[in-house]
């Protein structure tokens, strides 16, 4: 996955902010990505995932509630996510995944929770647009996948 704002790797990025911590004896206890589109974190969640295996790092995932945003970007997300078989891409959100205001519903945003925690995030919030009842949408479906 390639980032639209810096054209950086996602991999490249998290393994050199990784190495710099450890060069410089810093304790990294998470990295995370926020401020996105769901279908774009759904499709970082599992890199980053990947990348600290075996680590105690955490991954966070904070994702956007609101429907706007560029096509350029959105039509980004095709690219990134050929060969992802668990990503989720801009064809899986319906319209009635938002209200009248144009926000994704609390339900439409717990479910992409709880696939941001089926792919390896351990850190779940969310980010623009997002507002208390859509965490308490994500707690609810978290509780009813751990018990």
């Amino acid at each position: 996955a390639r980032g639209e704002r810096s054209d950086e790797a996602l991999e490249v990025a998290c393994q050199t902010i990784i190495r710099e911590a450890n060069s410089l004896d810093l304790p990294l206890e998470a990295i995370g990505v926020n401020c996105s589109a769901p279908s774009a974190i759904s499709i970082a969640v599992p890199i980053l995932a990947k990348i600290v295996v075996g680590t105690k790092i955490k991954v966070c995932a904070y994702g956007n509630c609101f429907r706007t945003t560029t096509s350029e970007w959105m039509n980004s997300l095709d690219e990134d996510s050929k060969g992802q078989e668990e990503s989720c891409t801009k064809d899986e959100i319906k319209e009635t995944d938002y209200d009248g205001e144009g926000y994704l519903t609390p339900d439409a945003y717990a479910k992409y929770a709880s696939k941001f925690v089926e792919s390896g995030a351990t850190v779940i919030g969310g980010c623009c647009g997002s507002r208390p009842k859509h965490m308490y949408a994500v707690v609810a479906a978290l509780r009813n996948v751990f018990g």
